[in-house]
């Protein structure tokens, strides 16, 4: 939070491009896009109204936000629209983002359409909920105090979207409103399991990539259908575009990609609509030789760090990674006796670090052979962070540029388990290259020039009445 960069104000924003269509917008909830300059907070990137938090989490119940040793104490993030509040301290944050949501929806003149945008806290860490809702999850985990109050959130988080629907059915809306629903994430490994998907939050395997989503709308030809085509988040800004009868501007500065058409067909055109072929998971060079490695690379220039990143074409997905290990850990739930083990991890021998238990003695080396496995009682019901430090070197395979690569094959071989680089180079090469591409195509965030990524002292909530707000960063284009 103490980082001076944001979106780059020339970027445009849907809510933008929708209010240029006629749309009253509105935002409630999360918005952690910058907000150093008033410049990039949402009211002048084209939200109508601004009702949420500056920060990437914040306590359900206080609305403050604290961060390890650098920020202990706990500092207010919420705003209205840019004015920073304090007043909402003890309403549960998912019920006051759904009492300002249907606020929204009573109050709407219903001759002009509305775009509502609800990035919730729930179900972020810290985990909390009301004791009603604790209550009820108990019954389902009694014996898991994670699952527990990752289903109390879950709990309260339905009952707040079910409270907006029936707000706008009765303001006569929801038959014309399209309802649009999705994660950021992967799971929180400590509180679920992409199970049988490899990682988790925090990866770029599939576990930590794909994600539920869904679309309801009375316009939709195709109801109650699940659609395997490719869709990335960065999406949503040209389909809602499409849907509302706008257009992009072809050659933009845009990676998302309009698939209105796409919800829109019928089963016998469906064929016939435009799909995503490809995807750019996530990209990150670090350790570069010099400062002009930053954004905007050459392609040599790509090549002189240490390499993440993960891309997709059709059903192939090409992964690189600095170091073996980055990949070679994943998040497993350890129950007992009859524990599903992954086949990448059968007989493998495996450290498993019991952290959550009290002393480090419970630290030791397992021999993980099956799904027969016996796990000692004091593992027994434990997230448990499972390091696979001996897997095979065929799974991930180090090349000339001191990287490690694997290509997989989504299709066959969704838990990516066989490296295919060795029987398909060509396609390995063409891939990577598309990767190293997207590479040089890096953008910087605003002022990133001027502060890279330091902290800005002047951010410190003691210099502005114990807020995280703006006012302590020169506006850049």
């Amino acid at each position: 939070p103490d980082r001076a960069y944001g979106l780059p104000l020339n970027q445009p924003t849907v809510s933008q491009s929708l209010r240029n269509l006629g749309y009253s917008t509105h935002l409630v909830g999360e918005w952690h896009l910058g907000f150093c300059n008033k410049a990039y907070m949402p009211t002048r990137r084209g939200f109508d109204s601004f009702y949420g938090h500056v920060s990437g989490r914040m306590d359900y119940f206080d609305h403050t936000y604290s961060w390890g040793k650098e920020y202990p104490t706990p500092s207010y993030v919420m705003h209205n629209n840019t004015s920073p509040i304090n007043t909402t301290r003890g309403t549960y944050s998912t019920f006051l983002f759904e009492r300002r949501a249907r606020e929204i929806i009573n109050h709407h003149n219903t001759s002009q359409p509305l775009f509502l945008f609800l990035p919730v806290t729930a179900p972020h860490t810290p985990l909390k909920a009301p004791y009603k809702y604790r209550k009820i999850a108990a019954k389902v985990f009694p014996n898991n105090r994670r699952r527990r109050d990752y289903a109390a959130v879950l709990l309260a988080l339905d009952k707040s979207i079910a409270a907006i629907v029936k707000a706008l059915k009765r303001r006569e809306m929801w038959n014309n409103t399209v309802f649009a629903f999705s994660s950021d994430n992967g799971p929180n490994p400590t509180y679920g399991a992409s199970y049988p998907l490899r990682g988790a939050k925090g990866s770029f395997m599939e576990g930590g990539m794909r994600v539920p989503a869904f679309v309801h709308g009375r316009v939709f030809p195709r109801q109650g259908v699940r659609d395997e085509m490719i869709f990335h988040i960065s999406d949503w800004f040209p389909t809602f575009v499409g849907l509302a009868g706008g257009t992009m501007r072809p050659g933009g500065i845009l990676h998302g990609k309009d698939l209105a058409q796409h919800l829109l067909a019928t089963e016998s055109s469906i064929g016939l609509a435009p799909r995503r072929r490809d995807m750019l998971y996530f990209f990150q060079v670090r350790e570069l030789d010099n400062d002009v490695c930053q954004f905007g690379m050459s392609y040599e220039c790509c090549l002189t760090g240490k390499l993440s990143g993960a891309y997709r074409h059709g059903d192939l997905k090409v992964v690189v990674v600095h170091s073996e290990k980055a990949l070679l850990k994943t998040w497993w739930h350890v129950t007992g006796p009859g524990t599903w083990i992954p086949p990448w991890l059968r007989g493998i021998p495996t450290f498993i670090s019991a952290r959550y238990l009290h002393h480090s003695w419970l630290k030791t080396w397992w021999h993980v052979t099956g799904p027969g496995t016996w796990i000692p009682p004091w593992l027994r019901g434990i997230p448990t962070f499972i390091s696979a430090r001996y897997l095979h070197h065929s799974w991930l395979k180090k090349m000339p540029d001191g990287n490690f690569w694997g290509l997989f094959n989504l299709k066959n071989d969704p838990n990516e388990e066989t490296n295919l680089i060795a029987s398909q180079p060509v396609y390995f090469n063409y891939l990577q290259r598309r990767l190293l591409q997207h590479c040089t195509m890096a953008a910087a965030p605003s002022l990133w020039d001027k502060h890279k990524r330091r902290p800005v002292k002047e951010a410190n909530p003691k210099y502005h009445g114990n807020f995280w707000t703006h006012g302590w960063c020169p506006e850049a284009a």
